[in-house]
């Protein structure tokens, strides 16, 4: 059987148009927008890796996809925050969206959506002391009571019940 390599329809200029237009606006103000539908034209803009003002751009475009994904992780913690919904969302592979936050986030992925889950559990049951535990799991995107516990326990060196017992007094 012959392998026919057929792709989805997006092109790897269609996908850098869609997923980082700034990024690509700034390959056009530096090269010209022939790139777009002639690739290897892309070439050019190598004749920039030396130049201080593209290089601070290219920090400036990545911060702020940086903070992209720490404001839509934010919005969107309750959801499912897996790879390959992140992916999706922001037009990238698995790979630069785990450099994006280890440099971000000093830590994986899972980690730090796992640390903020159980920080926004720790926040809810301050606010209602009385909450009933197995609504904040829910609420904070733990599919698994189980498994919050065990998570809750692991940030914080107790249960969410032991914390919550705690804050009343």
């Amino acid at each position: 059987e012959k392998f026919n390599n057929k792709t989805n329809g997006v092109t790897h200029r269609r996908w850098l148009l869609n997923s980082n237009p700034e990024l690509a606006k700034l390959i056009t103000s530096k090269i010209g927008d022939s790139w777009i539908k002639d690739m290897s034209q892309i070439s050019a803009f190598k004749k920039y890796q030396n130049d201080e003002k593209v290089l601070s751009k290219l920090e400036e475009i990545k911060l702020e996809n940086k903070k992209k994904l720490a404001k839509y992780i934010k919005e969107h913690l309750s959801e499912d925050l897996s790879s390959k919904v992140l992916c999706d969302e922001f037009g990238v592979g698995k790979t630069y969206l785990y450099q994006l936050t280890n440099e971000l986030y000093g830590e994986g992925l899972a980690e730090h959506i796992r640390k903020l889950r159980v920080h926004k559990a720790m926040d809810m049951i301050r606010e209602n002391k009385n909450i009933k535990i197995s609504a904040i799991a829910s609420d904070v995107g733990f599919d698994d009571y189980s498994y919050f516990i065990v998570i809750f326990k692991k940030e914080t060196g107790m249960t969410p019940k032991k914390f919550q017992t705690s804050l009343r007094g």
